[in-house]
């Protein structure tokens, strides 16, 4: 197994960073009005802590977790901030999706890699679930929308992975 000390700083930074980014483009892929977007953000934290507690000890996502508990927490500086305009956030996730299954095939091990692309995926996943889009006042409206689904396809193409149903 990998750990933090196999990745230069740059390297740990896009494995860090990549998950929240695929959550926040899944959250604006379709509007879910104000509480749908409190509810997809909130997923977004959950899943992405919980595959701490779900992971292998010791390995790759359960590092990246600690990391992202203590730069929360403040006990860790947060990765430089980013400004991404909406329209580049979809090109630019599915770039960085690339290069972080490149890097951990070249760095991390097979299991590393397996268990990051599975936890990306997870996360977009729930996060599409949590919340119905097309509502009017709570009424009406679809679970995942077209636009959340296709993302997440895409996602699980980038991935290598089989797109769940959503």
């Amino acid at each position: 197994m990998s750990t933090k000390a196999n990745y230069t700083e740059e390297e740990w930074t896009l494995l860090l960073k990549t998950p929240a980014m695929a959550g926040i483009a899944v959250v604006t892929a379709d509007a879910s009005g104000p509480i749908g977007v409190f509810k997809e953000l909130s997923a977004m934290g959950k899943q992405i802590l919980a595959a701490g507690e779900s992971a292998t000890t010791g390995g790759l996502v359960t590092e990246l977790v600690t990391d992202i508990k203590a730069i929360a927490e403040r006990k860790l500086p947060a990765p430089k901030d980013e400004k991404i305009p909406a329209k580049e956030l979809k090109p630019r996730l599915l770039e960085n999706l690339r290069q972080a299954s490149a890097l951990l095939s070249a760095k991390g091990s097979p299991a590393d890699a397996e268990s990051y692309k599975q936890w990306i995926l997870d996360v977009v996943t729930n996060i599409a679930r949590a919340a119905k889009e097309g509502t009017v006042f709570g009424f009406g409206g679809t679970l995942v929308s077209e636009a959340e689904r296709g993302l997440v396809r895409e996602i699980a193409d980038v991935l290598g992975l089989a797109a769940p149903t959503v």
